[in-house]
């Protein structure tokens, strides 16, 4: 059974209450001769429900090691994936992984250290 569009649509007017931004993704040569990625410009922006994700000495205790920083969900049908870089309140993160549900999608990034 697929999960009903008026469900979809009562958890996105409940949750999806954050605009992240999409960057335009730039690759460039440093003065080393270095590939260089990163984006600044917006190419669209999407809301979503943004967690940002800490593992404590307890969670990894537990066997919990993701190397990430923040989770995201949204709708399904929102163009990202894996490499994309994310923007939001002046953060830049970049997709390391993204999985499907019937109701939503999960972002799962890393802050991108420029």
């Amino acid at each position: 059974m697929l999960f009903p569009n008026s469900a979809k649509q009562a958890i996105s007017q409940a949750f999806y209450d954050k605009e992240v931004a999409i960057l335009e993704k730039e690759e460039a040569y440093d003065t080393e001769g270095g590939l260089v990625k990163t984006g600044s410009i917006t190419k669209s922006t999407f809301t979503g429900n943004v967690r940002f994700v800490s593992y404590d000495e307890s969670q990894q205790e537990k066997g919990l090691v993701k190397d990430i920083d923040v989770v995201i969900t949204c709708p399904t049908d929102i163009d990202v994936t894996v490499g994309d870089f994310l923007q939001y309140q002046g953060s830049k993160y970049v997709v390391t992984s993204r999985v499907m549900s019937d109701s939503h999608m999960t972002i799962e990034g890393k802050l991108w250290q420029e």
